[in-house]
């Protein structure tokens, strides 16, 4: 029985040594707490201090991170509290406090200094101390919103430094850094009623995948809820729930159902329920993520994921009002993934040497070959799709070839047929069998063949005529093994062919000297309205360059390619219509224009003003 009670007086005193040195070790704590606030209202903080050591005479922070532009709610927006510790309570005593506002330039928020030194009194013996191991609110901060104040969360932080609680004030002795802890603030305006809504427009990846946030903004705390979703199957299917940031730690669950009281027959109706966390009163902000995959769905596509119904409860299981969705509806319209592409590519060839997929639109035996790209997710059967060249001074170099198509192996048992109607031409290939379908995959499916209008009288040498010709890829239409369209987007809508075999003579006109150093010139006019021109020059030493000549817009993105391929020295031209690689007109603004070869690269700006 002594051995028991020894052994059990033994545990005691080990753990009462472990509490005391982990009280020992606690650090120092400036904890800031705030309450929601809406744009145009009072922001409330509260600020408390955690002692745990030393008994000190004051302190020093600096937080940041405040809403821009908030000022001090009246002369009384700082209010000591009763209960911290008389020294810095008693009016009479007057602690002495200053306080500094400033705008961080870097994140464009707000930074509060203030500094509490004691209370004031020149004789130090009579300085008032805060006692060790006080913990408790010490003060409350009132602020001013402005209006027009972003809503979000607002991060509180302190630099390095920014926070030190004073030993001796006077003395500036023994500074100790204490731990900042703090809640985000958050401004948000808060609705007169419980909302539940969806996103107004989405774009989902045709055989990808496609997210739909659902967001809530409640005047009341919300302990669980559900809402109903209609979709069309034959384009979505309902795959996943995701919490998000206002979920309030509440689990997510669906089921399925068929929505046959819709008019829009054959849609499903998903009924979603969260329940098991709390959702504090708060501003919009995201509930949850709906995950949908996405069928291959037809070019041009649209269909529409509606909030059905909705239903929210508090904490005590009692129904709270939702008021009708300002937005009920996702718009979605469908882009793709699978591609048809005039398939021309920045390359080099060799003329006379047949072509092994290299991606180049090359020279052979006379002939321009034009590879056409299809890149698809499922078997697929009929390809149409038109073509249309310029500009117009060279469309004359070329004319359609009499055997018009070279097969390659995916097409080898197709029928391909091509008409020429002048500004475009017609394509329509079909499998001669169901075998013979193109499997899943990205690859080269056959050529189009054209004849090169030059002869030797004009340009001495017929194959080593320079062609600089624009393909536009027009209307696309695919249908797959099973006789449905496949969501087909044309990639690549406009190819140039700028083919030039080297030293050839081209750029050079007669008498000229060839140029002594690469150069990319200030194109012409400048600012310009539609269309403009760009010269580049590739000195007499550079026999053979390959090359890109691409136009950016100001975020970095390619906007068209301009010219690619191989050129000898010379002298060179290209024209940008002012238009995408889609065909489609693009804004006012500013835009760059890049060559880039092995040898140079070299970029300048341009402005386009409608």
């Amino acid at each position: 029985m002594k051995i028991i009670k020894i052994l059990f007086l033994g545990i005691v005193l080990v753990l009462f040594n472990l509490a005391y040195l982990c009280a020992a070790e606690s650090p120092d704590t400036i904890r800031i707490q705030s309450d929601l606030a809406q744009p145009g209202s009072t922001l409330d903080l509260e600020i408390y201090l955690s002692i745990r050591g030393e008994s000190y005479g004051g302190f020093v922070f600096l937080f940041q991170g405040l809403p821009a532009g908030v000022t001090p709610a009246g002369e009384d927006w700082f209010t000591w509290s009763a209960d911290f510790g008389q020294p810095l309570v008693d009016r009479s005593l007057s602690p002495d406090v200053t306080y500094d506002f400033s705008v961080d330039e870097e994140t464009g928020t707000t930074a509060l200094t203030m500094t509490i030194v004691g209370v004031g009194i020149d004789d130090q013996a009579a300085l008032g101390r805060i006692p060790a191991d006080k913990s408790g609110l010490i003060a409350t901060a009132s602020f001013t919103v402005p209006e027009d104040t972003e809503e979000g969360n607002y991060e509180i932080t302190s630099p390095e430094g920014g926070l030190q609680i004073l030993l001796d004030p006077t003395l500036d002795m023994s500074p100790d850094v204490p731990v900042l802890e703090a809640d985000p603030v958050q401004i948000f305006n808060i609705p007169d009623d419980n909302i539940l809504q969806l996103d107004a427009a989405l774009t989902a990846l045709s055989g990808g995948t496609l997210s739909v946030p659902v967001s809530i903004a409640n005047k009341d705390i919300v302990g669980s809820g559900s809402f109903a979703v209609d979709y069309p199957p034959s384009a979505l299917t309902l795959s996943s729930v995701v919490a998000g940031a206002r979920a309030g730690g509440m689990s997510f669950d669906f089921s399925i159902a068929d929505a046959t009281a819709l008019a829009a027959v054959g849609d499903k109706r998903a009924t979603v329920t969260f329940t098991g966390g709390e959702i504090p009163v708060g501003g919009l902000g995201e509930l949850c993520t709906l995950g949908f995959t996405v069928a291959s769905v037809g070019a041009g596509a649209e269909a529409s994921v509606v909030l059905a119904s909705a239903a929210m409860k508090d904490a005590a299981d009692a129904d709270l009002t939702v008021a009708a969705s300002p937005q009920g509806t996702a718009e979605v319209t469908f882009t793709f993934a699978d591609t048809l592409a005039v398939d021309v590519e920045p390359g080099t060839a060799e003329k006379g040497v047949p072509w092994e997929g290299s991606g180049v639109a090359t020279i052979i035996d006379g002939q321009l070959h034009l590879p056409i790209r299809l890149k698809n997710s499922v078997p697929v059967e009929v390809v149409r799709f038109y073509i249309t060249e310029g500009p117009a001074e060279q469309t004359g170099l070329l004319s359609l070839a009499a055997e018009q198509v070279m097969k390659l192996t995916p097409t080898t048992d197709w029928v391909i047929t091509v008409e020429d109607f002048d500004t475009y031409l017609q394509v329509a290939a079909y499998a001669a069998t169901s075998a013979a379908a193109i499997p899943a995959g990205d690859d080269v499916i056959f050529h189009l063949l054209y004849n090169i209008n030059l002869t030797a009288e004009e340009i001495p040498g017929v194959d080593d005529a320079g062609i600089d010709v624009d393909f536009t890829l027009a209307g696309v239409e695919v249908v797959d093994d099973s006789d449905n369209f496949v969501g087909i987007e044309k990639l690549g809508a406009t190819a140039t062919v700028d083919w030039r075999v080297p030293n050839s003579g081209e750029g050079v006109g007669p008498g000229a000297s060839l140029p002594k150093a690469f150069a990319l010139t200030q194109n012409h006019p400048n600012p310009f309205n539609p269309s403009t021109t760009i010269n580049y020059q590739i000195p007499e030493d550079a026999s053979n360059v390959s090359f890109t000549l691409n136009v950016y817009d100001i975020r970095g993105r390619v906007v068209k390619t301009l010219a690619s391929g191989m050129k000898g020295a010379g002298f060179y031209s290209a024209f940008w219509d002012g238009t995408d690689s889609n065909g489609r007109e693009v804004s006012s603004g500013v835009y760059f224009y890049r060559f880039v070869s092995s040898k140079y690269s070299a970029t300048r700006k341009m402005i386009l003003l409608k």
